[in-house]
């Protein structure tokens, strides 16, 4: 009777903890390094921290860049993750991405390095940390509320340009701007023009900066004669969007409009971006 009753209280305990684990998606690495071996090494170190934390099932997707990926694929995961390991002058900047399957909501972690080793020595205490993150999430709501309420450093936990990266559209006279991790970007007008862009978090705002030489075609706001009048002088065009999530972004685009006496001048346009 007594074995009886332990196998069944052993059982309840299996059965709970099977319950408890976090099915984990870990995916390729994403880097600018020329490097290759030392990002496939921290790759590979990251991976071996993720699979001996308890209560963790880790699938090896690392021969998958997670950007060609439909998440539809993924539902037998609880979360996809993926690191992003860059060099940062002297030293290296690493980031964890992961994505929860069944609400959308992103978690981004940074972390500076002033050299190799010390992500060596990191390595478990910042992967423990981050998972530790994503089993204690923010609710929606309370996400929504700090947004609403301009809190960068809320936004900037979950949200960043890598968060962001993607194909959008919104604007009358735009076809869809292309988000690229790194802070790069360009926008595809609908006369056929394409304006390269720098991108950026601030204050909890997205601000894109067009980077390419103006040119008339970047300001269909206004006549075609005013446009190649002004467009060799005019200031660089720049969005300042709220990020209401990362699928929705919504403020303004400084640029060339007209003005009540038909006379063109910088100002402030209200638009919204959508995520495809």
């Amino acid at each position: 009777m007594k074995k009886a009753v332990l196998l069944v209280i052993i059982s309840t305990i299996f059965s709970l903890q099977l319950i408890c684990q976090n099915k984990i998606g870990f995916f390729m690495a994403v880097s600018d390094s020329s490097d290759t071996a030392t990002i496939n090494l921290t790759q590979d170190l990251y991976f071996q921290k993720l699979s001996l934390l308890p209560n963790v099932v880790v699938s090896d997707l690392r021969e998958i860049n997670f950007s060609s990926v439909s998440l539809s694929e993924y539902t037998y995961l609880d979360f996809v993750f993926y690191p992003e390991i860059q060099e940062n002058g002297t030293g290296w900047k690493c980031i964890f991405h992961a994505k929860n399957i069944s609400s959308n909501q992103n978690y981004v972690s940074e972390k500076n390095y002033d050299s190799y080793y010390m992500i060596l020595m990191d390595a478990k205490n910042e992967i423990t940390k981050f998972i530790e993150k994503l089993n204690s999430p923010i609710n929606e709501s309370a996400l929504a509320e700090n947004l609403s309420s301009g809190s960068s450093s809320s936004i900037e936990s979950f949200v960043s340009i890598e968060s962001l990266s993607g194909t959008w559209t919104g604007e009358e006279f735009i076809d869809k701007i292309v988000i690229l991790r790194g802070g790069r970007g360009f926008v595809i007008y609908q006369n056929g023009a394409s304006m390269n862009i720098s991108l950026k978090i601030e204050n909890g705002k997205l601000i894109a900066t067009q980077t390419s030489k103006s040119n008339a075609s970047y300001f269909p706001e206004i006549s075609r004669d005013k446009a190649l009048e002004l467009a060799p002088t005019a200031q660089p065009i720049e969005w300042t969007l709220d990020i209401k999530n990362s699928s929705e972004l919504e403020g303004t685009k400084y640029t060339l409009t007209e003005n009540n006496k038909n006379s063109p001048e910088f100002s402030n346009l209200p638009v919204k971006w959508k995520k495809l």
